[in-house]
């Protein structure tokens, strides 16, 4: 009886030993299993994430729904910043791009303090350079729909000669974005016909292309809005030419950039008020509420769409008499 009971522990033990060993062996592959997810071209081996720094928050929205989970992206300017155009990069910041695996600049003279001394190892793409925009063209290219598209496909070559394994992954976030693009083009050009030649005035050539875009003529002083694209402050004859269009109406919106916060676009704000012409206030950043670059022009597309509806709808109600309607008729307002 001992013997057989010594004989029984024995099979017990060495039983107990092999489950272990199973079970441990069943446990390693499952979690191999888990972690080791298959990439799209099959292998088992993930790819690091892409790293993309964009100088404006916008475009560096755009690289995230291209990339998707493939990229890890930051953005340099935050909706805080109050003049891109002087900005100046921290030694930090610096790092940071020089760091990255791609660089995305906006260009046309915006953000010339991103080119200094980049290294090879960055690929950098450049809004401007991709649509051929030059130093003096209006940099505001987020706004515009060709350049979006343009820089949406570049993006995707651009991740995927990185990336080639996951060509086919990039490729469908691009015809994911195009098609929610698609829609926005289609709404923006529908709600656009409901308006009578809409007109429109900027303090700041911010929204150029948008406006562009949604079908609106611009009625800016010529002279005003020069200085404006060169730099320079308007004088007095300009910004009195300005008010003046204001004052009779000649602008169904004034465009105003609450980024900049001078003098001159508060005495514009208030005359546009003054006059009854309602303002939309479009900054240069996109704003923190936004998720995303398309979603921040569907809501801007609406707002402005909505207030000029209005606008036109209240001129319509408040001119009855001959001579009311007659003023509407003029070239400047027709």
């Amino acid at each position: 009886m001992r013997t057989f009971g010594n004989g029984l522990r024995t099979i017990v033990v060495i039983l107990a030993g092999i489950a272990l060993i199973l079970g441990t062996s069943a446990c390693s592959w499952f979690d191999s299993r888990q972690t080791n997810e298959p990439t799209p071209n099959g292998s088992t081996t993930p790819a690091s994430k892409i790293t993309v720094v964009a100088t404006l928050n916008q475009w560096g929205s755009l690289a995230k729904q291209i990339g998707g989970n493939q990229v890890e992206v930051s953005s340099i300017l935050s909706p805080d910043t109050t003049n891109a155009h002087s900005f100046d990069p921290n030694a930090k910041q610096v790092t940071q791009m020089r760091k990255a695996q791609v660089l995305l600049t906006n260009g046309a003279g915006y953000d010339t303090w991103a080119d200094r001394s980049l290294p090879r190892s960055v690929t950098r793409v450049s809004v401007a350079d991709t649509v051929g925009a030059l130093d003096g063209d209006n940099p505001h290219l987020w706004f515009s729909r060709d350049a979006r598209q343009a820089v949406a496909k570049e993006l995707t070559e651009v991740f995927s000669r990185i990336h080639p394994e996951y060509k086919a992954y990039f490729e469908s976030n691009l015809k994911t974005w195009q098609g929610d693009e698609d829609e926005l083009e289609s709404q923006m050009r529908e709600h656009s016909r409901s308006l009578k030649d809409p007109t429109y005035a900027a303090t700041e050539d911010v929204a150029y292309y948008l406006m562009s875009d949604l079908g609106f003529r611009d009625v800016t002083p010529k002279d005003y809005a020069k200085a404006m694209l060169d730099g320079a402050e308007p004088d007095e004859k300009d910004i009195k030419a300005f008010s003046d269009v204001l004052q009779d109406r000649q602008a169904n919106l004034l465009v105003n950039n609450p980024q900049q916060r001078a003098q001159t676009d508060a005495t514009l704000t208030q005359a546009a008020h003054k006059a009854g012409i309602p303002v939309v206030d479009i900054t240069e950043q996109m704003p923190k509420d936004c998720k995303d670059l398309t979603s921040w022009i569907d809501t801007l597309s609406e707002s402005i769409i909505s207030k000029v509806s209005q606008e036109q709808g209240h001129d319509a109600a408040s001119s009855p008499s001959p001579n009311a309607g007659a003023q509407q008729e003029t070239p400047a307002t027709k």
